[in-house]
């Protein structure tokens, strides 16, 4: 299946100590750390494989910061370096002073204002520290016009991993790698063929194309966010109009604050050799910290006729 083309590529990139994964901490014992890369092809699906190992002296810079810290936990950056392929390396470190196991949960991430799919979530044990890494890919980078990864935001979740609780923490973070004056953040610049599906004061949505793979249909999509708040991009339907045929379909995409994700709707069904003509789809945002997702204002019905080749 088409996956998401830098977004994904990022994340799968990032991961370094299992994303998506809750991970294990005794006290004052480091959490391991398993490097994976994707494929580097933005119209592939990506395939994690075995990254070099990182060398522990590799750390050409000077840079630590404390990110969020109370009674329960803190959370720091301890260091930045560069590792034998040349791709940046991001240390982290994770204190539980609490009294029960913590989950730390990662989620709305992005880098430079690209979007990154799905989320890292680590357990510490009582007294525990963490110590994972994550990975981005200096090719990456680069193909998308940036020399640096100047800044990473996401929103920071610690909550007891034994219980169901309120959060003993809940907020929108950010590392400045190399300082604010130096940030450069990705800006989307529509193509030709492109079709505006949405457009109000939360989110600009874009329909870039669409393409065949052996399970039907994607539809490609981009999504610009206009607000300060995280939001969750939905087809609450479940369903898209193909040439007037109802096929049915899923989306369900998370991205923070002002940032631009870069998706896919995948359509089951579509059997033809050979794309549609026309596509009909209903979308919506959600909040996505609310419990029941309510449905934001402002959410449009669109339909395209002919508007993608």
């Amino acid at each position: 299946m088409k996956r998401k083309i830098f977004a994904l590529l990022l994340l799968l990139a990032l991961l370094c100590a299992g994303c998506g994964q809750e991970q294990n901490v005794s006290p004052a014992s480091p959490m391991p750390t398993a490097v994976t890369a994707p494929t580097p092809k933005p119209t592939a699906t990506p395939r994690p494989t075995p990254a070099p190992t990182i060398s522990p002296d590799t750390f050409p810079y000077d840079y630590s910061e404390l990110l969020a810290e109370t009674e329960d936990f803190s959370l720091g950056i301890t260091a930045l370096g560069v590792d034998l392929e040349g791709d940046w390396v991001v240390h982290l470190r994770l204190e539980n002073h609490a009294k029960e196991i913590l989950s730390f949960r990662f989620s709305y991430q992005s880098i430079n204002g690209l979007a990154l799919d799905g989320e890292l979530v680590y357990r510490v044990a009582v007294g525990g520290v963490g110590e994972p890494c994550f990975r981005i890919l200096r090719e990456e980078m680069a193909s998308w016009g940036f020399e640096e990864p100047v800044q990473w935001s996401f929103l920071l979740k610690v909550s007891s991993a034994e219980r169901d609780a309120e959060p003993f923490f809940r907020e929108e973070l950010s590392a400045s790698f190399f300082g604010l004056e130096r940030a450069k953040r990705y800006e989307y610049v529509p193509g030709p063929t492109d079709s505006i599906v949405m457009d109000n004061e939360y989110a600009l949505v874009f329909i870039t194309g669409w393409a065949l793979d052996e399970d039907g249909l994607c539809v490609d999509y981009v999504a610009v966010s206009r607000c300060d708040q995280p939001l969750l991009l939905v087809l609450p339907e479940g369903a898209v109009a193909l040439d007037g045929r109802g096929f049915p379909a899923e989306l369900r995409d998370g991205f923070g604050p002002c940032t631009t994700l870069m998706g896919y709707i995948p359509v089951v069904g579509w059997a033809e050799d050979s794309p549609p003509h026309s596509i009909a789809l209903t979308l919506a945002l959600a909040d996505p910290l609310d419990e029941e997702q309510a449905i934001l204002e402002g959410t449009e019905t669109e339909s395209l006729l002919n508007a993608v080749p």
